[in-house]
């Protein structure tokens, strides 16, 4: 489940993206980390959505963390 959210994170939908960011942040409170996530991660730090932008950032100090 965590590979296609990840790949999710890229998809051109800003509400595909807004939900996979989320579903990404709940996986990584809960201590589940994927390899390719926090690349991806950056990416969104500059998405065009705040939802998303704000939600990428919390997961992405999740990840350092």
């Amino acid at each position: 489940a965590l590979d296609t959210l990840v790949r999710l994170l890229e998809d051109w939908n800003v509400e595909v993206r807004r939900g996979a960011v989320y579903a990404v942040a709940r996986y990584a409170e809960k201590g589940h980390r994927h390899p390719g996530a926090l690349r991806k991660l950056s990416k969104l730090l500059n998405d065009e959505d705040d939802e998303v932008r704000e939600i990428a950032e919390y997961a992405y100090s999740l990840y350092e963390g």
